[in-house]
């Protein structure tokens, strides 16, 4: 491999982790409400995310939709899979 093609293939690697998409986490996430208790698996970046998406998911995916009380708060933990390794 010459200098030149080595040059280029250490540009590609150094462009590929800077566009690499950002490690997602499995995480347990919890919401209480006063009209019930909703429990989910969500899979995102960061606790916040997966606090948004649960609470999405609660309101208007809920097959029987009782989630629309006031929440009375959330516990978001990273699931105990990813406790070991984070997903690259």
């Amino acid at each position: 491999m010459s200098a030149r093609d080595h040059d280029a293939a250490q540009l590609q690697a150094e462009l590929a982790q800077r566009h690499a998409p950002d490690p997602r986490f499995h995480f347990d996430v919890t919401i209480r409400f006063t009209d019930g208790t909703y429990r989910n698996k969500v899979r995102a970046r960061n606790k916040c995310v997966a606090h948004a998406m649960a609470l999405t998911d609660a309101r208007m995916a809920s097959p029987c939709s009782t989630f629309y009380g006031k929440e009375l708060g959330h516990l978001v933990e990273l699931a105990k899979q990813d406790q070991r390794s984070p997903a690259p």
